[in-house]
């Protein structure tokens, strides 16, 4: 289930689209427009106006026609969390920064009652960072505080060791009106981890020298701009 048709969730699902999958529930109120063109890969101007979900579903339906698409044109809501992870294999969230962290709590939780993996790759500058969630590991608490903390207008100081600070400077001049400066190179990269960890999750034993998907409290962080790549344990890292 891909919570969030943005940026980083349509280009997840196309691209697990390419690779297989064949069911897909997508939960997203949004529609497109004007800036949704630089990162988001079914905003065109034809589809301006046009809910999202309706928009990847015809994506996902011209790479395979034998897929399976349910969609939650009223995004996910406190109502309808269990539904739309009912017989899901795996949460994929993109929410919106503007959705409640009480919300996004719920959503990982009814997930990890459910046994699936959690995922999640919020885009920053011109990278992302990967969090995973296993359904008998360490929960997303501590990561849903960091998002809700990160709408206050500051990011952990330790994301200036990984990001450009000039980028991150920007950002966080603007994070407040809930507006983030981004580039399409981000939510690619989100989309490459979230799509690469997904199919982990789902098939890491048949695949070929398969592994785990990196869980918490490990989380992967990358900035293309500043060629930074690392797995990083939060346990004992103070994301304030």
């Amino acid at each position: 289930g891909a919570a969030g048709c943005g940026g980083a969730g349509g280009a997840a699902a196309v691209t697990l689209a390419r690779m297989g999958v064949g069911h897909f529930k997508l939960a997203d109120p949004g529609v497109f427009d004007a800036p949704d063109i630089n990162r988001q890969w079914a905003a065109n101007i034809p589809n301006f106006g046009k809910n999202k979900t309706e928009g990847y579903q015809e994506m996902l339906l011209g790479i395979n026609p034998a897929i399976e698409v349910k969609k939650y044109q009223q995004g996910v809501t406190p109502d309808n969390v269990r539904d739309f992870l009912d017989g899901a294999d795996i949460l994929i969230d993109c929410l919106d920064i503007e959705v409640s962290g009480d919300l996004r709590a719920k959503v990982y939780q009814q997930a990890r009652e459910n046994g699936i993996y959690s995922l999640v790759a919020p885009i920053l500058c011109f990278g992302a960072i990967f969090c995973c969630s296993s359904p008998t590991g360490m929960s997303m608490d501590k990561i849903v505080k960091t998002i809700d903390k990160g709408e206050g207008g500051k990011f952990p100081n330790i994301f200036r060791k990984i990001f450009m600070p000039q980028h991150l400077d920007i950002v966080e001049s603007k994070i407040q009106t809930h507006k983030i400066p981004s580039v399409p190179v981000s939510s690619m990269v989100a989309a490459s981890m979230l799509a690469t960890e997904a199919i982990l999750a789902l098939l890491g034993k048949i695949i070929p020298g398969g592994r785990k998907p990196v869980c918490l409290p490990k989380v992967i962080v990358t900035d293309f701009f500043r060629l930074t790549y690392q797995v990083v344990d939060i346990s004992n890292i103070p994301l304030e």
